[in-house]
């Protein structure tokens, strides 16, 4: 019995290299093929190398337009919409708990000013 075992894929990888070195010998030629992850792993080398400047977001004019709102025809120019949708999420922000990220479009309270327009407490809002 033999020490190691020889896998069926070495012997056809062994039998590939040798028919090529028969075909060099006989035709002087070397024939090879692009491998298939040849192109796959040319990732890192670019094609130009870029020197202008990178194009602006509004100059690729796929901006929104007025068409493109999905807000029924009532909800559009309307001035209140905007404060109407902040009190609601507010509201359901409060009422249900939930973390709701557009919370987090309101910037966060200036403690010392607000303990100066509230200085007619007995206790200030900083020692609270």
């Amino acid at each position: 019995m033999a020490p190691f075992i020889i896998n069926r894929s070495y012997i056809l990888f062994f039998t590939a290299v040798l028919l090529i070195i028969l075909h060099l010998k006989e035709e002087g030629e070397l024939k090879t093929a692009q491998s298939c992850t040849e192109v796959l792993q040319s990732f890192h080398c670019p094609a130009k190398r870029h020197v202008s400047s990178p194009i602006k977001a509004s100059a690729l004019g796929r901006g929104i337009t007025d068409e493109d709102d999905p807000r029924p025809d009532e909800y559009k120019n309307n001035p209140g919409y905007q404060d109407m949708v902040n009190m609601l999420t507010v509201n359901y922000c409060w009422s249900t708990g939930r973390d709701v990220s557009w919370r987090y479009k309101f910037g966060k309270c200036n403690i010392q000013q607000a303990a100066q327009d509230h200085d007619y407490e007995k206790l200030l809002l900083t020692e609270i």
